[in-house]
């Protein structure tokens, strides 16, 4: 991603305001696209922002925001993630890597 005029990139906002810490699955997750599409569905960036919340060590848009992936370390927070934004109605997959 491209410096934005502080010098920042996306990604290293992502690491500040989510970890504190360097998480090295985030660099390969990166959409340019989420800074058009969230402001004009603020919904998507709210969801990206309840799996950081849920325990997500990176998070990220899918290609023109037909979905959310959300990369967790512990089985058990993915599984309380899939189970909220089910609850909520939507649908979540797990799948281990």
């Amino acid at each position: 991603p491209a410096p934005d005029q502080n010098g920042s990139t996306g990604l290293t906002k992502s690491f500040a305001r989510h970890r504190g810490s360097f998480c090295p699955e985030a660099i390969l997750l990166w959409n340019s696209f989420e800074s058009v599409v969230f402001p004009a569905f603020p919904e998507l960036g709210r969801r990206k922002e309840r799996l950081y919340a849920l325990g997500a060590a990176a998070a990220v848009m899918s290609g023109s925001g037909s979905a959310l992936c959300g990369l967790f370390r512990d089985a058990d927070r993915a599984n309380q993630a899939a189970s909220f934004f089910q609850g909520a109605g939507g649908l979540a997959f797990i799948h281990r890597l």
